[in-house]
């Protein structure tokens, strides 16, 4: 972000999607993109998690809706039962 600052040259070169696909990419793994991804935003937001793990600045959140047990979790495209998880 800082060498937005720099130039105009500079600044049209930092805004472009790809740099900042491939610097998310390199801080935080691959990522299955989607048309329209706003990559800046998406690490801004990352950034901005992290912080707020490393300092302890986190608020839970109550989903409701279960009624009964939860049988699997899906945090990507695989699945895992819980039993195969133990």
């Amino acid at each position: 972000m800082n060498c937005e600052q720099v130039s105009h040259l500079w600044q049209e070169v930092a805004k472009s999607p790809h740099v900042w696909h491939e610097t998310f990419k390199s801080q935080y793994g691959p990522w299955k993109p989607k048309p329209g991804n706003d990559w800046k935003r998406m690490f801004q937001i990352r950034k901005e998690l992290d912080l707020r793990w490393k300092l302890g600045k986190v608020t839970e959140t109550y989903l409701k809706g279960h009624t009964d047990s939860v049988y699997c979790v899906q945090f990507d495209e695989s699945v895992q039962s819980l039993a195969t998880m133990s």
